[in-house]
């Protein structure tokens, strides 16, 4: 409970530095730069890599369903009414976070957890052909609903800072309003979409070949 009170902290935070569109730069003791906030179409917010975000936020979640379903002491329902506020924040920064590998980590998470988790309906019967089909069938659905629900925050959350902008500036210019028209959303699309002859896994393949053509020349 107390691990996952810090992230949403750090979340809530996240957040609002993309409702206010801020970036900045601190540097390490190495004298390396740290990117904070909103920077190239991606929320990195406290932490130093949206990837590193996404990550802790999935893993706080897992928490979370582990301290309140797999362990005998059950959630208050101030608890439980946290937890709901929390997967809602860790949506939203995953989201905006874009970050593929968060996704990945989230569907694997889903995958074990239905298949293995013990499933009242299917009684005795845990681990038959039909309880294993209902299973793939549960998660797959759930990874679907996953995927497109990020797509659609993504997309309903880029109309978000034009909207609290206007809220504080109390709209005290009709003219200036209409001259910032094409900045009413923000661009939450990946840069390296806009490249051509982009290698979408980062140089992750090229890594992870180089790994395994390391392991056979051991071998």
């Amino acid at each position: 409970l107390i691990l996952t009170i810090i992230v949403f902290i750090t979340l809530v935070i996240s957040i609002c530095m993309f409702i206010l569109q801020v970036h900045f730069e601190i540097y390490s003791r190495s004298g390396y730069p740290i990117v904070l906030g909103w920077y190239e179409n991606r929320l990195y917010g406290v932490y130093s890599s949206p990837n590193v975000g996404g990550v802790i936020s999935t893993l706080a979640i897992i928490f979370m369903f582990i301290n309140s379903y797999c362990l005998t002491i059950k959630p208050k329902k101030l608890e439980k009414i946290f937890y709901i506020f929390y997967i809602i924040f860790a949506l939203v920064y995953i989201s905006l976070a874009n970050s593929r590998g968060t996704l990945v980590s989230f569907f694997v998470s889903i995958l074990f957890y239905f298949m293995f988790a013990p499933i009242s309906k299917l009684k005795n019967k845990q681990y038959s052909i039909k309880a294993v089909l209902f299973r793939l069938t549960i998660v797959i659905l759930t990874c679907i609903c996953l995927y497109f629900s990020t797509q659609f925050i993504r997309y309903t959350m880029s109309y978000v800072p034009y909207v609290i902008n206007i809220i504080i500036d109390d709209a005290e210019d009709d003219n200036k309003v209409d001259a910032e028209d094409d900045n009413k959303v923000v661009d939450t699309t990946r840069i390296e979409k806009n490249r051509q002859d982009i290698d979408v896994s980062n140089k992750r393949f090229s890594i992870w070949q180089g790994y395994y053509n390391l392991f056979n020349k051991k071998i």
